[in-house]
């Protein structure tokens, strides 16, 4: 459905390790790197890009960063929940979460989104307001 949809690309050939990790430790596509080293990569190359910002701390004290392994997984739920459409159920079994209501959570649009939506709704409408206005009756 989804490749006949043009929304996921066909795969040019067939997959030689299936059981091998996409993140994986050098010549060693069987052996998964731990969630602390892929962190550490993550951290890498945000730093490496200059895109390493604190915008504050939590209550133990430590530095909250903008980017996160955790906000990298979120954005990509999002934009292929909200963007390409993906069925939540293809998502909840692609990221691993046991319940298609931890999935649901990124159901909800951000603020952007709406933001875009209602612009592209109103230059569609020609200007026009999207909500019908209720007028007074003249008298006459």
């Amino acid at each position: 459905m989804l490749k006949s949809e043009g929304r996921m690309s066909k795969r040019d050939g067939e997959v030689r390790h299936p059981e091998s990790f996409l993140f994986h430790r050098p010549r060693k596509p069987y052996q998964r790197y731990s969630e602390n080293r892929i962190r550490q990569i993550f951290l890498h190359y945000i730093k490496k890009a200059g895109l390493d910002r604190e915008y504050g701390q939590d209550t133990r004290g430590r530095k909250l960063h903008q980017f996160t392994i955790h906000s990298l997984r979120h954005s990509h739920i999002m934009h292929h929940v909200h963007e390409y459409k993906v069925p939540l159920p293809i998502v909840q079994k692609q990221v691993g979460h046991k319940t298609l209501k931890a999935t649901s959570v990124y159901l909800k649009p951000s603020d952007e989104a709406v933001a875009e939506a209602y612009a592209e709704a109103a230059s569609s409408a020609g200007g026009r307001a999207l909500l019908p206005v209720k007028r007074q009756e003249s008298e006459g």
